[in-house]
């Protein structure tokens, strides 16, 4: 009965309807969400939300939210999964439908079903980008120093596995151009570099880069493409064939309201024979010999995920997430002393990333310590970059920063609250 009702499903919200498994709640919050010709109902998603009631969450870039009637669902499936597990898993049951969201993923990014495999997060699939290529010692990989620290952990890695160099384009700490990035790129390429890898939104600033202008100049020398999606997927609507990359990972747990443990990897066609992840040795399928067992249940969320895509739409989305964070940004810089890191301009937040330099007497995890503490506010205190170990050229840049990333769930008293608090804690170590 799991499979029958769920291959009648479409690519909208009502289509629920048609699903026996589906519980109530998530039927009912998936019709009212988005009332035809009217603002998506924003405060409908937030009290969908198990948040402490306590708590103003600003930091989504982080680690994202999950509905409860997608832990519901994933819970039903879950115990229709045990019903019989070798047929729900292995025969023609549960994994059938998660190949059938799988398409459906594909679908809504634009890609090919045999361009996209399902992954447990980006970090898993630029680890499986990276044990696909046929690796010799001294080829160099070229990153900015701006990449996240799981993305350098599975650089350096594979650095030591294989006898690679690791080569890094200083991020500009003012404000630059796409023709300015591609002039800082330019002389870090040699003849050894194999893979130029980027984040698409940069976890530290929130800046855009130029990921399609970056990954022509990279082919046209010969070279790979891997973009980090960690920061981009469900904040900003875009189809990934768009960047005009080989390789793009990428999660669903932090803009995309998926449960922890869900990533997608796509790998282009004309990429295929270049990058051999053995997790799609097989073909593109959910689960192969090579995959082995997984939780379908969780895969499974992709469709919950698609739903509220769909029931939103990712141009709201976007446009909501924009709004928001540059309401951050105006509060911020009008109350405080604060600079934006990277920023200069309202005009320039394309993403749900701002951040902001403290004063040098300043400890960032402090703040973010005492705002959480007794303020209630999660926000992030930024790391060093390059952090890895201290022999990594260029040597880490210390962001005395604090990282405020809000969701569609947020809303402007979330924003004057975490303003206030933040006024507080720096008035507080001002005194001392």
């Amino acid at each position: 009965m799991f499979r029958r009702s769920f291959l009648k499903l479409g690519t909208h919200c009502t289509s629920l309807l048609a699903f026996e498994s589906a519980s109530p709640t998530l039927v009912a919050f998936l019709e009212n969400i988005a009332p035809q010709g009217r603002e998506p109902d924003w405060d409908a998603l937030r009290r969908q939300l198990l948040l402490d009631p306590k708590l103003i969450y600003l930091n989504s870039a982080s680690i994202g939210c999950t509905p409860k009637s997608f832990l519901e669902q994933i819970h039903s499936a879950a115990w229709e999964l045990e019903r019989n597990p070798f047929e729900n898993v292995w025969r023609d049951g549960m994994v059938r439908e998660v190949d059938v969201v799988r398409e459906r993923v594909a679908t809504h990014w634009g890609a090919k079903p045999e361009e996209i495999a399902l992954t447990e997060n980006t970090t898993v699939g630029i680890a499986a980008v990276m044990s696909g290529i046929a690796w010799k010692a001294g080829d160099e990989v070229l990153l900015t120093n701006h990449e996240h620290l799981t993305c350098l952990a599975v650089m350096k890695y594979f650095s030591k596995k294989f006898g690679l160099q690791l080569r890094f384009v200083d991020i500009p700490t003012q404000p630059f151009s796409s023709d300015e990035l591609l002039q800082r790129i330019d002389p870090q390429v040699t003849p050894r570099t194999k893979l130029w890898c980027c984040s698409h939104i940069d976890s530290f600033s929130g800046s855009r880069f130029p990921i399609a202008a970056i990954s022509k100049r990279m082919r046209e020398r010969g070279i790979l493409s891997l973009c980090d999606g960690a920061q981009s997927l469900g904040a900003v609507d875009f189809k990934i064939p768009e960047l005009d990359v080989d390789a793009f990972a990428a999660s669903g747990h932090k803009w995309l309201f998926g449960p922890k443990g869900t990533g997608l990897l796509y790998l282009s066609q004309r990429a295929q024979a270049a990058i051999q992840p053995l997790c799609v040795d097989w073909n593109f399928a959910a689960l192969t010999p090579c995959t082995g067992t997984r939780n379908c249940a969780s895969l499974l969320a992709w469709k919950w995920i698609l739903e509220l895509q769909q029931a939103f739409g990712p141009h709201n989305i976007e446009a909501r997430v924009k709004h928001l964070t540059r309401t951050v940004f105006d509060e911020v810089t009008r109350r405080t002393n604060l600079q934006p890191l990277i920023f200069t301009a309202r005009d320039q937040i394309e993403s749900g990333i701002v951040a902001f330099r403290l004063g040098s007497a300043d400890v960032n995890w402090k703040v973010a310590q005492r705002l959480a503490e007794e303020f209630h506010i999660e926000i992030k205190p930024l790391p060093p970059t390059c952090e890895l170990d201290a022999g990594v050229s260029p040597h880490s840049v210390d962001y005395n920063a604090l990282r405020v990333s809000p969701h569609v769930f947020n809303n402007e008293q979330d924003i004057a609250a975490m303003v206030e608090g933040l006024l507080q804690v720096l008035k507080d170590k001002g005194k001392g």
